[in-house]
């Protein structure tokens, strides 16, 4: 098998679904080695670095697998406790702006980097995860804004990419497309056809 990308998602706070790209460099997502993670969370330090409703939003470039809140080795004993079935990976194609999967990775980690603010101060959480200068919302700017937008950035869409048996309407704040030119955020309208 070659490298490939994947998007899942799992239920967040049991009202949305939240989503994270994964690439695997080995192309079997059954195995975590080597598999790095971009993906959104909120980050409010009132929580003392534990995951928290309001805050900033925080993304995971280049997680380990092993190491991102999105693992499927979820009390990280180094058993998978969750399932690619259960978190719905889902083949992304190469962008066709960028060719190749390794080119599509790399310009998708670039953005992200990217979504650090206008003030360009890498600042980091205690685990390590970019800190933004977007304010993390339910209903608003949050994670699964985080994946459209890269996903947006690369030329491809979440709605022709989302994980499988989805509808993009089940990844509340995906409509919202995060920029780092001033820190804009642009809301865009789904019309989901019969």
């Amino acid at each position: 098998m070659s490298a490939s990308i994947f998007i899942a998602n799992r239920g967040a706070w049991g009202i949305e679904f939240h989503s994270y790209i994964i690439y695997d460099p080995d192309g079997d997502p059954e195995t975590l080695a080597g598999q790095r993670i971009l993906s959104g969370h909120p980050f409010n330090p009132a929580f003392e670095g534990e995951p928290g409703l309001g805050g900033s939003i925080v993304i995971e470039v280049e997680f380990d697998n092993t190491n991102s809140r999105d693992t499927l080795d979820t009390d990280y004993d180094g058993i998978n406790d969750a399932t690619v079935a259960s978190r719905n990976y889902t083949l992304i194609s190469a962008s066709p702006i960028y060719g190749s999967i390794a080119a599509t990775w790399n310009a998708m980690v670039g953005f992200a980097e990217s979504l650090i603010g206008i003030d360009n101060d890498p600042a980091t959480d205690p685990d390590g995860r970019l800190v933004t200068d977007f304010e993390y919302e339910i209903f608003g700017p949050n994670s699964n804004s985080v994946i459209a937008s890269i996903l947006s950035a690369v030329g491809l869409d979440l709605d022709l990419n989302k994980p499988s048996g989805l509808f993009t309407a089940d990844f509340v704040g995906s409509d919202e497309l995060l920029s780092s030119a001033e820190n804009l955020i642009c809301t865009l309208l789904y019309y989901q056809g019969l």
